[in-house]
């Protein structure tokens, strides 16, 4: 039986078309039932929520509000409830701090330097994990984020590197019964082709296949 997923994408600065090719890739296959949305609140209106959100942008369409305390608690609750949730790249934007959703995801996006660089991305040492198999170092060039964390029962597994520092570049955890995970790069096609194992194992470990 085919699992159904979210597919959130597309803003001024993330086009649906970086990502289509790495989305049907993944899900593109028998196993997966998708949905690709710009908007994030059509999830709320969902009476079955799916097994698993991507979100490669926040979701917010120009012009509309955040999402307020209440609709951010309605995600947690499905997240809990068994709904995987994975963050690619700006999926971590428009986090504020202190919300059920910085909550929900360990982190927000914080800031990034103004131009593009190669980032080197690699396992913490010592550190074992599901979403890291088969998973060899990798370099890109992309925007290297910086995030604001609180990672207090979350795990991080992946860290990244430029001329402009080092940062912690994956993280994840468990929800109740659902799974989270962070990814920071992702910006450019380039790093999408070089990340694209290391989504596909995220999304099955989210969706509790791994």
């Amino acid at each position: 039986m085919s699992k159904r997923v979210w597919v959130i994408w597309n803003d001024r600065y993330h086009a649906r078309e970086t990502y289509q090719p790495l989305a049907a890739r993944l899900f593109g296959g028998a196993g997966w039932d998708v949905h690709a949305s710009e908007d994030i609140r059509e999830l709320l209106a969902v009476a079955t929520p799916p097994a698993l959100v991507v979100n490669f942008c926040a979701g917010r369409p120009e012009g509309q509000p955040a999402l307020s305390p209440d609709e951010q608690r309605q995600l947690a609750a499905a997240v809990v409830s068994g709904m995987g949730m994975l963050y690619v790249h700006a999926g971590l934007t428009l986090i504020e701090v202190d919300t059920p959703l910085y909550e929900l995801a360990r982190g927000r996006f914080a800031s990034h330097p103004p131009e593009q660089s190669p980032v080197s991305c690699a396992a913490l040492p010592g550190v074992s994990h599901a979403i890291l198999k088969g998973i060899a170092p990798f370099s890109a060039v992309d925007e290297h984020y910086f995030c604001q964390t609180a990672l207090e029962g979350s795990q991080p597994f992946l860290y990244t590197t430029s001329i402009h520092g080092t940062e912690i570049g994956g993280w994840a955890h468990q929800r109740g019964a659902g799974r989270v995970a962070c990814l920071t790069p992702g910006h450019t096609a380039a790093m999408l082709e070089q990340m694209a194992g290391l989504i596909a194992n995220a999304a099955a470990w989210c969706a509790g296949q791994a």
